[in-house]
């Protein structure tokens, strides 16, 4: 079995449900510079998931800049959960290019295409079975960086 890592791309999706996922499974909404406002319902949906869900904002606004803080976040975790299988729930097809590049480099990863206000109760089959994944803080990418470089010495 393997991680499940979903990133929501919650500037393009901001009515969206508490996705019910594996229990396993981590969940990271990254939003952008201008939304400062969250909904309640939302809130009280993801504050029984406790340290499996993190907010990543992003501080500047710029075109595709919430892409790519994703972008980062998939790579930095790739090097941190070998294995894992990654979901990008988001409508924006820009993120098609990084699966298809993400699945040529041997990564599980897809797209979601969910419509707004779309709870995510059925994941696509791939993304089943997953593992229990360190729930601890995520390590800095400087000791990622430095696991790499042992690795390859």
């Amino acid at each position: 079995m393997t991680a499940l890592l979903v990133y929501v791309d919650f500037e393009n999706k901001p009515g969206l449900k508490v996705p019910e996922l594996p229990p396993e499974a981590q969940l990271f909404l990254f939003r952008g510079p201008n939304q400062k406002n969250v909904p309640a319902e939302l809130v009280d949906q993801l504050q029984p998931l406790g340290k499996s869900v993190k907010w990543i904002p992003t501080r500047a606004p710029g075109k595709n800049a919430l892409d790519f803080h994703i972008a980062y976040y998939i790579g930095r975790h790739a090097l941190e959960f070998p294995g894992a299988r990654v979901l990008i729930v988001s409508d924006d097809k820009g993120f098609d290019p990084l699966v298809t590049h993400l699945k040529a480099g041997g990564i599980s990863a897809s797209r979601g295409k969910r419509p707004s206000g779309y709870a995510l109760t059925s994941l696509p089959s791939a993304f089943t079975g997953v593992r229990v994944v360190d729930r601890s803080p995520m390590t800095s990418p400087r000791s990622a960086r430095s696991r790499c470089q042992r690795a390859s010495s």
